[in-house]
């Protein structure tokens, strides 16, 4: 029965989180590029190279950025100092 009961207590905190990205704001791809001050096509490059913020292909020409993702992916790309950059690119 331990078995079932963690089974189970992992399918609710996968649903709590899908429930939470669910009610997340999606941002168009026009609303990032205000956002960071950078061309759509600046977007699609990062999107292309895995450079930018994870996104959703809601279709084939439907672009959607999740808040909550954006704002981790600038938290892993602010730096302090110049010096702090360049330590992690070297690592």
């Amino acid at each position: 029965m331990a078995f079932n009961r963690d089974v189970r207590r992992c399918m609710t905190r996968r649903v709590a989180s899908e429930e939470a990205a669910m009610t997340d704001t999606l941002l168009t791809e026009r609303a990032l590029s205000e956002r960071f001050g950078v061309s759509p096509r600046t977007l699609q490059r990062w999107r292309r190279t895995g450079e930018g913020p994870r996104f959703i292909r809601a279709g084939a020409r439907c672009v959607r950025y999740a808040e909550a993702e954006v704002i981790r992916w600038e938290a892993r790309n602010s730096y302090d100092h110049r010096a702090a950059e360049l330590a992690k690119a070297e690592s």
